[in-house]
């Protein structure tokens, strides 16, 4: 996987046409979820931290308006049908890696979803 922050060659508004074209360049690496992240050392002791976001609404309360974004995060969603929350999440795996990129202010790359009305397919810049 490929550093934290801005990627030499891709400029900031690259456009990729499916998540398993970002999967295979390494700028995110999980098929489904939206928090890619990466551990330091032994994965029992050491710290995670976020690499990428991918923001693809699939939350009900996600919210994108380009400068500012709402993300919720990753867990207790009903993924398959109503997209509603049905539980808390936890601060674990990728919610905890989002939590210490915070902390430590390190920058995390953010892949946003293009599908709308005149894009009838899912890309992401």
């Amino acid at each position: 996987r490929l550093m934290t922050g801005d990627l030499p060659g891709l400029p900031v508004g690259t456009i990729f046409y499916n998540r398993a074209e970002m999967q295979v360049l390494g700028i995110h690496g999980k098929w489904l979820g939206g928090i890619d992240y990466v551990t330091s050392g032994k994965s029992e002791t050491g710290e995670s931290y976020v690499t990428a976001i991918c923001s693809s609404g699939g939350y009900e309360d996600d919210e994108d308006h380009g400068e500012t974004l709402w993300y919720t995060g990753e867990g207790g969603n009903d993924l398959l049908s109503s997209r509603r929350q049905t539980q808390s999440q936890t601060l674990v795996k990728g919610n905890l890696a989002l939590y210490n990129s915070m902390q430590r202010k390190t920058p995390v790359r953010l892949l946003r979803c293009l599908k709308d009305d005149a894009t009838p397919e899912e890309s992401y810049t």
